[in-house]
């Protein structure tokens, strides 16, 4: 399923099954369709958008995403960022 998975070992079965369902081939469907989707509403209304704007909210949906993933990749202190937050 997932080229990686051995990066998995160890780890809580929740976060096995969340990392696992991005991999499933459904959730790829759907993925595919959804973007399919927008490509089309895009091409229909091309006229009435703003395209700047469109582009901006996709570079940070992408900034976002890729932050996110990068999470179980860089270690983070959360205890420390809450103990911080708390005083």
């Amino acid at each position: 399923m997932l080229a990686r998975k051995d990066y998995l070992k160890g780890k809580q079965q929740i976060y096995i099954d969340f990392v696992n369902s991005y991999a499933d081939e459904t959730f790829q469907g759907y993925v595919h369709e959804m973007i399919q989707l927008l490509d089309d509403l895009v091409t229909k209304h091309q006229d009435e958008l703003d395209m700047d704007l469109l582009l901006q909210q996709f570079m940070y949906s992408s900034a976002e995403e890729l932050r996110f993933w990068q999470m179980t990749l860089l270690p983070e202190k959360w205890d420390s960022f809450t103990t911080a937050q708390s005083k």
